[in-house]
């Protein structure tokens, strides 16, 4: 042991370091090394048939198998929601629309422009409370 506690021990005695120790060249080991992914022939992937496998089988059972190639009753075709038939209020339609046109506008304008579309939106807050505190 050294005189000092942490000190490290020199190479020739250093008791982790085994005498004659050489590390191995670039051979193929005799055992495989289990921490690579096995090649699929290994498991005789290759050689298994590709069988048909229908989803609503596995999913519902073997009555509702379908052959291969065999198409559903209806094939789904990809749409578009349905666009809301309720609208809003019309002032605030309107003023939807002119935020959208404030895209090919240059910013300078566009305070202005809000400035003006707030004051129609508070003007439309007011109409509707009003229109319902005459209804009550």
């Amino acid at each position: 042991m050294t005189e000092h506690p942490g000190e490290q021990f020199p190479p020739d005695v250093d008791p982790d370091v085994e005498p004659d120790y050489a590390p191995d060249g670039e051979e193929t080991p005799a055992q495989p090394d289990y921490d690579a992914e096995p090649a699929p022939e290994s498991f005789g992937y290759a050689e298994a048939s590709q069988e048909h496998l229908d989803p609503a089988e596995v999913e519902f059972g073997p009555e509702f198998a379908r052959e291969p190639g065999q198409q559903h009753e209806r094939p789904f075709v990809a749409e578009s929601a349905d666009e809301e038939s309720e609208s809003g209020h019309p002032l605030v339609e309107e003023v939807m629309g002119r935020l959208d046109d404030l895209r090919e506008r240059p910013v300078g304008e566009h305070a202005e422009v809000y400035a003006d579309l707030h004051e129609r939106l508070q003007t439309a807050l007011v109409e509707a409370d009003s229109d319902q505190s005459d209804s009550r």
